[in-house]
């Protein structure tokens, strides 16, 4: 049974001022500087370079794929159907570690 859609499980749908996401690691650069948001995150990492990090309201987990390369990433959020997608998506790029909460 699949997830309840959410307002948010469509984020990266191109329903708004963000490019679509379809999971694949080709498309992580169109949204790295699609928003101020996702701009200054990117820096933000990129600077820094933590170990771990933790991404609350992660949705699909954009924002730690293009950035935390063998690192360990907690990601949180309430919409399940987002969820379950960064799951499929994360099986796709096994090379991460994810820990779902």
């Amino acid at each position: 049974m699949r997830p309840k859609v959410s307002e948010w499980s469509n984020y990266y749908s191109g329903e708004n001022e963000l490019p679509i996401y379809d999971g694949s690691k080709e498309r992580l650069h169109y949204i790295k500087n699609s928003t101020a948001k996702h701009a200054i995150v990117d820096h933000l990492l990129e600077n820094i370079q933590p170990n771990t990090v933790l991404d609350i309201g992660c949705n699909r987990g954009c924002i730690v794929r293009w950035r935390i390369k063998r690192r360990q990433s907690y990601c949180i959020d309430i919409d399940e159907q987002a969820l379950d997608q960064m799951y499929c998506d994360s099986k796709i790029l096994i090379r991460m570690s994810f820990h779902f909460i």
